[in-house]
């Protein structure tokens, strides 16, 4: 993925920040300390919105820092090389973390970069770690050492985009038209958040569209661009899904993204590309002056679909369709968007019961669900998710959670749930605020997950954890001590500082729901 630089959205990292998962209902107190034991210019947090205020970004553990200081394979253990192109240079493989057990997709390439250049992909790492949409690779954890990066994202096991088509055709009840709705449904919804943000993806190709499992059909846009250097012979490949004004070096911007879809789309359908040529010059003349290939195989695409594919692939960037309008194009208008009903039901139940947890049981609730919580809870979630984002934007507002909340009882909840949810009253709802709110706290505070998440905070291995221990996971939220410690008492029952098991698994326990 790529930094958009056009002028509207060329923002800052703190610009274009995503609001991660915060804390609810503004009404509710924080248990305040004494006013005897206040520092000298210390603030008092007298309510959660306070609290929300001081904290913005309190809860994205292991998200937060730029670039890991300790070495990549004192946390993580390699598992299984996966097969990916220039091995020599990179390597994709699963790896477990050496304390919670999960697995994860690590990404190792062989670097030869300057310190400068080295800064500028941290920060871009910085920015990408921020991303809060189901559509979108999470980033995870990144390293640096002299020879390698590593990057650790989510694990995703469902196969690329048309090796999945294929197995999923073979479903009768579902027609191939109906699968390609739903896929790039989903593409152009992970694609317009990025757009909103200023990011451009800079690298859609099949590849690059993951699956999250072989038990659902949902999407995730993945990157391996930043941990990739090109060879001569990708350049026939790579050619294939460049926008016109990228190949002649000019500016890349969103419609270049769009073109690249459009690529897809045809792909997808006709199992060839739009755009041919017996050698690269002569391809690269042929993407240049937008002559499509319409065969028998373009006749056989459906006639919007084909519409939608010619408002992609147009030579003028300017007069190319956008992200937002292509979720608006009459080829998806049929699609129906299903979710459990029962699901649902148990879900808003759990929203509601949200706010009466504390600060603290929000925090170590936020840590389990990053490190621990089971891939199928979340993939339920992310599902949930999107069919209440009626516009795909990645951002729940509260006609949207109206309108997915079928009966009378549930709408006059409305104002209720969004409250709950809308956290940092931004008039939308963010999707880690949603999951963090709306998870199954029964299955997730089991006492295995008890254990191991009481391992990874006991830095020391002392048996106990301190509120120094606590912040350090928390590195960017920006609390005086006296914030932290007032939070830190919510636990600490016999208030000595220290937080013992016990006393950990019942502040845990309690938050079941």
């Amino acid at each position: 993925m790529g930094i958009c630089k056009s002028k509207k959205q060329n923002q800052s990292p703190q610009q274009v920040r995503i609001q991660h998962v915060k804390t609810a209902n503004a009404t509710d107190t924080v248990k305040e300390s004494s006013p005897n034991n206040v520092a000298p210019g210390s603030v008092i947090i007298q309510s959660q919105q306070d609290f929300l205020m001081r904290s913005q970004e309190l809860l994205t553990p292991d998200r937060q820092n730029t670039a890991n200081k300790g070495k990549f394979f004192n946390t993580y253990t390699l598992l299984k090389n996966l097969k990916s192109p220039n091995e020599q240079i990179r390597q994709v493989c699963t790896v477990q973390h050496n304390q919670t057990g999960v697995t994860k997709i690590a990404i190792i390439q062989t670097h030869h970069y300057k310190q400068a250049d080295l800064n500028k992909i941290q920060n871009k790492i910085q920015l990408l770690k921020k991303l809060d949409h189901p559509n979108i690779m999470f980033i995870y954890d990144f390293f640096i050492d002299s020879k390698q990066l590593y990057i650790v994202t989510e694990n995703y096991d469902g196969g690329t985009l048309f090796s999945r088509l294929k197995s999923d055709n073979k479903d009768q009840s579902v027609s191939k038209n109906q699968l390609i709705q739903i896929y790039f449904q989903q593409i152009f919804a992970g694609l317009q958040y990025l757009h909103s943000i200023g990011i451009n993806h800079k690298n859609l190709k099949p590849e690059n569209i993951l699956f999250q499992s072989q038990q659902n059909q949902l999407i995730k846009l993945v990157d391996y661009s930043n941990s990739r250097v090109k060879s001569n012979d990708d350049d026939l490949i790579e050619i294939n899904y460049l926008a016109p004004e990228v190949i002649q070096k000019q500016q890349y911007t969103q419609a270049s993204d769009i073109w690249s879809c459009g690529v897809l789309l045809y792909e997808i359908w006709t199992r060839s590309l739009p755009f041919q040529g017996d050698n690269l010059k002569e391809k690269k003349e042929n993407i240049l002056k937008c002559k499509i290939i319409k065969d028998e195989s373009w006749n056989k695409i459906p006639p919007d679909a084909q519409k939608l594919i010619n408002l992609m692939l147009n030579v003028n960037p300017s007069k190319r369709i956008s992200a937002a309008e292509c979720l608006k194009h009459d080829y998806f208008k049929n699609i129906v968007n299903y979710t459990d009903r029962t699901f649902v039901d148990d879900m808003l139940q759990r929203i509601q019961q949200y706010q009466s947890k504390s600060e603290f049981q929000k925090l170590l609730l936020s840590i389990m669900i990053n490190k621990l919580m089971d891939e199928k809870e979340k993939e339920k979630l992310m599902i949930a998710f999107e069919a209440i984002d009626d516009n795909k934007d990645g951002k729940i507002t509260k006609s949207e959670l109206k309108k997915f909340l079928t009966s009378e009882k549930q709408r006059t909840l409305t104002d209720k749930i969004f409250q709950i949810l809308d956290s940092n009253q931004n008039g939308y709802i963010e999707f880690h605020e949603f999951l963090l709110a709306s998870c199954d706290t029964d299955k997730l505070v089991n006492k295995e997950n008890l254990e191991i998440l009481f391992k990874f905070m006991d830095k020391n291995q002392s048996q106990q954890i301190t509120i120094k221990e606590l912040k350090s996971l928390f590195i960017e939220a920006r609390l005086t001590d006296q914030e932290w410690e007032q939070i830190f008492n919510q636990g600490d029952l016999n208030q000595n500082g220290k937080l013992s098991f016990q006393e950990f698994s019942q502040l845990l326990k309690s938050t079941s729901n």
